[in-house]
């Protein structure tokens, strides 16, 4: 009588022990690299502005923001209740960095605001060319390229970006814009100028009656009420004659 044999057992023994092993594997690497959910971080900011100008400008370029509740955030006030200048780029001036007595050049002009909080209604944002120099280096580029972005973070989405020129001491408004209860980008007018640094809505909280900033200085009040030519505050702009 012939007798059979078969390997069936044998195989499925390999087969199991297979699959354990790759099982014991892949739970060591869990253990070995754990998912760092302490570590995470969400972001508090509801929106970021940035206005970014070219790496080696000696020029010192600042974003104005104007909330609903009339108050103003920029290099003058840089924490508001719900906005904050992160950083006040001053073109190459606060660019240096010392690393063992080597003095460096950052070459990099961004200026960052940050809104923190959905607080509903009309915003107005500015940039402005503070620089007080006329006589500009021979490699500068001006009228200077300004671009801002303004972003979303939740969820993320550039809302705009947008490039623009300033002249001498020039102010510009970028955009207004309404933000809604529930976080919403509405009503976008970048067609319009409504100048902060060089005054403002007379009788407005942060305005005395002659539409001055009440908390600005005696210097910054001279150039403002000195103005040589009223375009440098508006769309137009003027080209620097040096004169």
């Amino acid at each position: 009588m012939r007798k059979y044999s078969s390997n069936l057992a044998f195989v499925d023994l390999l087969f199991n022990m297979l699959v354990g092993f790759t099982c014991l594997l892949l739970l060591a690497f869990l253990l070995i690299n754990p998912i760092a959910d302490e570590g995470k971080i969400d972001p508090v900011s509801e929106f970021i502005i940035t206005a970014t100008w070219p790496e080696k400008s000696h020029l010192d370029i600042d974003i104005w923001i104007r909330g609903p509740d009339y108050e103003v955030v920029s290099f003058r006030r840089k924490d508001g209740a719900w906005m904050v200048l992160e950083r006040d780029d001053l073109g190459t001036n606060n660019d240096w960095y010392e690393v063992n007595g080597k003095k460096t050049l950052l070459e990099r002009n961004l200026e960052t605001l940050s809104i923190n909080a959905i607080v509903p209604g009309e915003y107005i944002m500015n940039i402005h060319n503070y620089s007080t120099k006329r006589n500009l280096d021979a490699a500068e580029e001006y009228p200077v390229p300004v671009v801002v972005e303004f972003m979303k973070l939740n969820p993320f989405k550039l809302i705009f970006n947008i490039t623009e020129t300033l002249e001498f001491r020039q102010e510009k408004t970028i955009a207004t814009f309404v933000v809604d209860e529930q976080g919403n980008i509405t009503d976008i007018r970048t067609d319009i100028n409504i100048p902060i640094f060089y005054g403002g809505p007379a009788g407005s909280p942060a305005y005395n009656e002659a539409g001055q900033r009440r908390n600005s200085t005696s210097t910054e009040q001279q150039l403002m009420e000195n103005v040589e030519d009223p375009n440098m505050i508006g769309l137009g702009g003027r080209t620097d004659s040096g004169q």
